[in-house]
């Protein structure tokens, strides 16, 4: 399997929103968890058959999520 956690910089909570805002757009399905007691998103490619275009898919709704957490706290 192919896993990548990442995170925004800050408290717990501001990731759990990221995720949230990430698996509500309906093109991805995230996970989260806790390492070493900070929450990291994980993304999980499962097949190498995976698209790049859904890969891409994913990346933009992270980005999109990223850039709304980040004008809430501005």
């Amino acid at each position: 399997l192919s896993i990548v956690a990442f995170g925004l910089a800050g408290e717990n909570e501001r990731n759990r929103r990221l995720l949230a805002r990430i698996n509500a757009r309906k093109r991805v399905f995230l996970t989260g968890t806790l390492l070493r007691g900070r929450y990291a998103i994980r993304i999980c490619v499962l097949s190498f058959r995976t698209h790049r275009d859904r890969m891409e898919e994913g990346l933009e709704d992270i980005a999109a999520a990223v850039a709304e957490i980040s004008k809430e706290t501005a």
